[in-house]
Parts: structure tokens; sequence; C-alpha cells
């Protein structure tokens, strides 16, 4: 059986591939019905947006550094990662069955 962190940090890099980015149905499975997000703006996104963003324009490609998960509590594990100049981090619920779900996400840019 896979490790909730191993299974968060490859759910995270599903989310920052282009070609699931603009399945809905795939993110819409991985983000948690409640789930916000404050982007490197300082703008807080709610689920909704996120999904129709992300459709419209799933991004390209990106080099990600650092990657790093750590458990938080039972089934939460917080991942962590630098990608274009931005550190983000996300707390991701994890199942005993290894199905993940974002909560939140944060991108902080890196001066």
């Amino acid at each position: 059986m896979m490790d909730a962190v191993e299974a968060a940090i490859l759910a995270e890099r599903a989310l920052l591939d282009p070609v699931i980015r603009s399945n809905r149905t795939v993110v819409e499975r991985l983000l948690a019905a409640d789930f916000t997000e404050i982007g490197r703006s300082g703008r807080l996104w709610t689920r909704a947006e996120i999904i129709e963003m992300l459709e419209r324009d799933p991004g390209q490609v990106v080099e990600v550094t650092d990657f790093d998960g750590r458990h938080m509590n039972d089934g939460v594990v917080l991942v962590t990662y630098v990608a274009n100049s931005v550190r983000r981090s996300t707390l991701w619920r994890v199942s005993e069955a290894a199905e993940c779900e974002a909560l939140f996400h944060q991108g902080t840019p890196i001066t």
C-alpha cells in the first residue's frame, strides 16, 4: 500500500500536468468540495473558479524543484515545492486507500 506522503506528492504532480489540469472530471475529483487557493497575487480563489480557469488554460509543463511532503495529522499531508519562482504548498487529505483530495493551496513569490 502506498504511503500517504507518496500518494499526496503523486497527486500534486498530477495537478501540475497540463493534460490532467484540462480534464475537468479529474480536477473535480482531486479538489475537495471546500477547496480554496491563495494565489501568488494574494487573491483568494474558490474551487469553482480554479476548475473553470484550468479548463480554459491548463498552462504548460513547468520545472519543479524542492518537492517535500510531511504528515501533519491523521490523513493530512503538506506538500511543498518551488515552481516558476513561486514557493507552493498544498494540504492534502489522504484516505486509507491513498485517494487524495486537495484542501488548500498557496503560492508565494520568491523575492
